[in-house]
């Protein structure tokens, strides 16, 4: 009896990791398809408005991307039950006890309809990250103890991407508290890009990067007063206030070991991450959805993030 048992812990253990990488398996292919409805989502915007959607809305707390192409996710029935521009421009802020900005928060008035919905196209299989709380310690999002009401996304928009050569245009603003914020990619903060507009190519260009991972076990996902909430802040010259929601400026390589040496919450420049092993997916302006390695050419990521950078790309 003894040796039968023995026999079939042997089994189990030879059995166990085959069944969770098959697991695992299916949860990156879902994961995959989950950014290839979004992928479908912006073309089918762009078929609507000859563009795709503003990366992050201005003025302050009005939408991000992923409100635009709701109803293109089968969202609709939501989408019409919001009001697209909201009093004062704070009605996307999700943030539950937000009192800056004049106290607004929390989806207020018919916008409380974003307050724990949960759109499952926005959240990765794999990821372990709650998706109604995001942020810890003076983490990316959004870092304050009372958390988020609205989901906090598990897919971010690529605002662009840091090159010290050569920045951005006349609108990026470099502010040493939320990082730098491009206006060089496919999601740009009060700007809508046309096809057209990428010179680069849409095979060569990242629209949305996964951000579903962890950072040395520490959640830093970028969604500044939570998923639905667009800019923060409107100075164009490096205010404390500056920062993105929904939107990310590439300066880091993927799934870093250790959160980077940001001098604060650095909102703006968080690394995409993942849960799935060796990488990332991204979702590329063409719709296809490649998966980045996590050892992949710094500067073929940086390229892959801006639209307009004229630099030949190698294998990725």
């Amino acid at each position: 009896l003894l040796v039968v048992i023995a026999i079939i812990a042997i089994l189990i253990a030879l059995l166990l990791p085959a069944v969770q990488q098959a697991r695992e398996a299916a949860r990156r292919s879902a994961c995959k398809n989950n950014m290839k409805q979004i992928g479908l989502a912006f073309h089918n915007y762009h078929d609507a408005f000859t563009a795709f959607p503003i990366g992050a809305q201005v003025p302050i707390y009005q939408a991000n991307w992923r409100v635009s192409i709701l109803p293109y996710m089968d969202q609709a029935n939501l989408y019409n039950s919001l009001t697209q521009t909201p009093a004062n421009g704070r009605g996307y802020n999700t943030y539950n006890g937000w009192t800056g900005d004049g106290g607004y928060g929390t989806g207020a008035g018919s916008n409380e309809a974003l307050n724990k919905v949960l759109v499952t196209p926005f959240k990765c299989p794999s990821s372990a990250t709650d998706p109604f709380y995001a942020g810890t310690a003076n983490g990316l999002s959004p870092g304050q103890s009372n958390g988020d009401l609205g989901m906090t996304m598990d897919y971010v928009g690529i605002a662009g991407a840091y090159t010290a050569a050569a920045p951005f245009n006349t609108n990026a603003v470099d502010n040493t508290y939320y990082g730098v914020m491009a206006q060089n990619g496919m999601l740009q903060i009060g700007k809508s890009v046309k096809m057209r507009d990428c010179t680069d190519g849409t095979s060569n260009t990242i629209i949305v990067g996964e951000d579903s991972g962890v950072i040395a076990n520490v959640d830093y996902r970028k969604n500044l007063s939570g998923g639905w909430s667009g800019h923060r802040g409107v100075s164009t010259s490096g205010g404390s206030g500056y920062g993105g929601g929904g939107v990310v400026t590439i300066r880091y390589s993927p799934n870093p070991k250790t959160k980077p040496a940001y001098t604060g919450a650095g909102f703006n420049n968080g690394p995409l991450t993942s849960f799935h092993v060796g990488g990332v997916h991204a979702l590329l302006a063409d719709g296809a959805v490649r998966f980045l390695s996590d050892n992949i050419d710094f500067n073929t990521l940086l390229a892959l993030g801006a639209i307009q950078d004229g630099k030949v790309l190698g294998e990725f």
